[in-house]
């Protein structure tokens, strides 16, 4: 079935593309020559498809334009890889004269799929009267994947109004740290959903949440503000399936919980839990049922049951002997907690009972300068602590017993970091 007929209306085009009928065509529409059509992306990233348009009639015609392109699938009208990209409309010589073909750039960002059953769906070039088109015998069929990619640090820099990312060595230190992020205030909580294609930033002085795009590098898109009711926003957490954000109201006491919607962004959030004194980081324990959230205000972590609408059930307070706690994380094992104590310095650890609630709580070290956030890797064997008075990370092994080994710095780069998260 040849798909380059000749149509002089959309309902001919259907009908001669379904009945093999052939006329004289208006357009050849074919891969550029040197290039070849993409077949694969990575989720989260684009690819880009070339095809040489030309004049097949005796004819110049001015004001030709593409009228129908697949879904995920964008014309670049200017500013092209080619000195002849094809604009949004397009003047094209007769056959045979120089000026007669153009260079259609195309941007793909997701699945295309060559066998779908709607004609709008296919790309289709016109003359000026949009009724005389002509598609293209080499279809875009791409699929898509997610791309493998090497585990990486994201920290929120709250004087810098950006987020570094750092690429981890085999043995979690960092190795190279980049800038990213647009248009953030003052962010200080960050965290990735589940697929680790989308970071979303608590603006604390912005009084917003920024929903950015992860590129397979960790650099991220154009950001994008989401969702209201946020007031000095602090922490941030997704659950494990990617429904519902948590954000902490540090100025208002109390915490939003947000349904997450298709496109990443979020719905009306509302209030959730209850008896929060200054919250701040937030954590999600494995099996997704339990919420934690640090109170800067009374010095205790309050844990919460996640009900199955992804609102909080009865909220209570534990934890002994923090100071102004700022950052909490549990291991993945789910029997320690670590919590930074920004009142003091240090870091304390506490076992995780069977019902949520901490038992005996130990300092697991100190000498950290203004620690605000915390992290721990997949394998639950390093522990990550923002200094946010000395624009430093420390990275620190955990021993057997659960307490933590020598600390040292690693990375660089980074200004005021409060937020970090591991993926």
């Amino acid at each position: 079935m040849n798909k380059n007929c000749i149509v002089f209306s959309i309902l001919s085009c259907i009908f001669l593309l379904f009945h093999s009928m052939c006329y004289a065509l208006p357009f050849s529409v074919v891969p550029k020559a040197g290039t070849q059509l993409p077949t694969s992306i990575h989720l989260g990233s684009t690819a880009t498809a070339y095809y040489t348009v030309a004049n097949e009639t005796t004819l110049s015609v001015n004001n030709n334009f593409v009228k129908y392109l697949p879904p995920n699938v964008s014309q670049v009208t200017s500013h092209g890889t080619f000195s002849d990209t094809c604009g949004s409309t397009f003047q094209l010589s007769k056959k045979g004269d120089a000026g007669n073909s153009c260079t259609l750039q195309l941007t793909i960002s997701g699945a295309v799929n060559s066998n779908d059953p709607d004609p709008h769906h296919h790309l289709f070039v016109c003359f000026p009267d949009g009724t005389t088109c002509a598609g293209t015998n080499f279809s875009l069929n791409v699929t898509e994947a997610q791309a493998t990619r090497s585990a990486l640090a994201f920290v929120a820099n709250n004087v810098g109004n950006n987020i570094s990312v750092c690429t981890l060595n085999t043995d979690g230190t960092f190795n190279i740290c980049n800038i990213t992020g647009s248009s953030l205030g003052f962010p200080y909580g960050i965290t990735l959903n589940p697929a680790g294609t989308l970071a979303y930033v608590a603006n604390n002085s912005g009084n917003s949440v920024s929903v950015c795009p992860v590129n397979n590098d960790g650099s991220f898109g154009t950001c994008s503000t989401t969702g209201t009711g946020f007031n000095r926003p602090f922490g941030i957490i997704t659950n494990q399936t990617d429904t519902f954000a948590y954000v902490s109201n540090f100025n208002s006491n109390n915490v939003l919980s947000c349904p997450i919607k298709s496109d990443g962004t979020f719905g009306t959030c509302n209030v959730t839990g209850s008896g929060f004194s200054s919250p701040g980081g937030m954590t999600i324990n494995a099996a997704g049922t339990i919420a934690y959230i640090t109170n800067l205000g009374n010095n205790f972590i309050s844990y919460c049951r996640i009900n199955a609408d992804g609102t909080f059930g009865i909220c209570n307070y534990t934890g002994s002997g923090l100071t102004q706690p700022a950052g909490v994380v549990i291991n993945p094992a789910g029997t320690f907690a670590y919590i930074v104590n920004n009142g003091s310095t240090t870091v304390s650890y506490c076992v995780v009972n069977a019902d949520g609630s901490f038992g005996t709580c130990a300092l697991a070290g100190g000498g950290f300068l203004g620690p605000a956030g915390i992290a721990i890797n997949s394998s639950g064997t390093v522990v990550y602590v923002t200094n946010n008075n000395s624009n430093t990370v420390s990275y620190c092994p955990i021993k057997n017993d659960g307490s933590l080994g020598t600390c040292v710095a690693t990375g660089t780069g980074f200004n005021g970091p409060v937020g970090i998260v591991i993926a």
